[in-house]
């Protein structure tokens, strides 16, 4: 059986009805009421069964509907509860949406801000501010935490007092605590951080399992492999860390990596980069991919054209891309003046043409050959054929 009733409140013009259901034993529970001011724009709503307080004293505003929303609320207003013990613990809050059931349920006092929409959403909340909750679970178990956005389901499930976080995603940093101002974007990015601050994963799993703090990974399954450790960075599909505990590490795409990469805020990093190489042992290293006549090192010009190229067996060529010794040049040589017009060097067999004079000893060559030095043994200089005798084919200069 459903009745009404209507009552005047002389102390403040304020009228409030009720709408109750009477079961079969004669028990009277409340279903809907509406109490108002002077205006409508003054009035709270609560409709199911229990919803609202009717005792409230100065709440304003507030809508509530389902079973046991915003039951408790006695001061507080502009707060909107729709579903089954949607804030129904709340006193003495504002400004909140709990869309779900048990959406905000445990808020009581100072809990304001908050938007939790989904089952459970931001359930155990009583005085964190400002969340943002969006999806079964989300946020279920922060309690004091504050200015954290969750969004999927179980985004940011057991957080307590961590703060500023934010996290999209299916499970996405489900089992952050008390880690804060952590970002993670995907399904299982951060899954497992517990307590660590100013995380960045982008991706699938990004740092799925890490632990540690101020790392940063962008793509899917980057950093996964990570467990502790803090300050690294992961760019690429898949890319791991050489260590799963290291910090201060680099990988770009499984190709460029880093080792002692510590600089911030200005402060250059005192590590090394290496290419194809997990363990740079200078500011620059770079490993072969053989040892043989593969580029390890190249540059070229505005054209294309190779200039200096360092082969993987270490061959250094200069105007040509094969060189045949250490060092091969194809072109002048400058020192105080060209002391080569051309040199080949593109093979163990090539030769050179020297233009101008060509100085042994001194600097200032008389002319083609000068050569200067002291006398040994009765002459300057001598020239022998190697294969000779002592003195067959042989040219004394003195």
């Amino acid at each position: 059986r459903i009745t009404s009733n209507t009552g005047f409140n002389a102390t403040n013009n304020a009228s409030t009805s009720i709408l109750r259901m009477v079961d079969q034993n004669g028990t009277s529970n409340r279903i809907m009421s509406l109490n108002g001011g002077t205006g409508i724009a003054d009035a709270n709503l609560f409709l199911g069964y229990l919803a609202g307080n009717t005792s409230v004293s100065n709440a304003t505003y507030n809508i509530g509907i389902g079973a046991n929303a915003m039951s408790s609320l006695t001061t507080g207003g502009n707060n909107i509860a729709i579903g089954y013990s949607a804030l129904t613990n709340a006193t003495s809050t504002s400004d909140n949406v709990a869309i779900g059931t048990a959406a905000l349920n445990s808020a009581t006092y100072g809990a304001n801000y908050n938007v939790a929409i989904g089952t459970e959403a931001l359930r155990f909340n009583s005085s964190g501010n400002s969340n943002d909750a969006v999806g079964w679970g989300a946020l279920r178990n922060n309690t004091t935490g504050s200015s954290n956005s969750a969004l999927g389901h179980s985004a940011l499930y057991y957080n307590t007092t961590g703060s500023s976080n934010t996290s999209v995603g299916f499970y996405s940093t489900q089992y952050t605590t008390t880690g804060g101002a952590n970002t993670a974007l995907g399904y299982e990015a951060l899954w497992h951080n517990v307590t660590g601050d100013y995380n960045v994963a982008v991706g699938q799993g990004a740092l799925q399992e890490s632990t540690g703090s101020t790392n940063t990974a962008l793509g899917t399954g980057a950093g996964q492999n990570l467990t502790a450790g803090s300050r690294n960075i992961a760019i690429g599909y898949n890319a791991y860390f050489a260590s799963t505990t290291g910090s201060n590490q680099l990988n770009i795409g499984e190709l460029i990596y880093g080792a002692n990469v510590d600089g911030y805020n200005g402060t250059v990093s005192t590590g090394n980069i290496g290419i194809a190489t997990t363990s740079p042992s200078a500011r620059l290293a770079i490993k072969a991919s053989g040892d043989t006549t593969g580029r390890a090192f190249a540059i070229s010009n505005n054209s294309g054209a190779e200039k200096f190229t360092i082969l993987d067996s270490g061959l250094v060529g200069i105007g040509t891309t094969s060189p045949g010794q250490k060092l091969s040049v194809a072109g002048d040589i400058l020192g105080n003046n060209i002391i080569g017009s051309y040199f080949t060097g593109t093979s163990t067999t090539a030769t050179s043409t020297l233009r101008g004079a060509l100085g042994v000893g001194t600097t200032t060559p008389a002319g083609i050959l000068g050569v200067s030095g002291t006398v040994t043994a009765g002459y300057v200089a001598l020239i022998r054929n190697a294969g000779a005798g002592s003195s067959d084919g042989a040219l004394w200069l003195d």
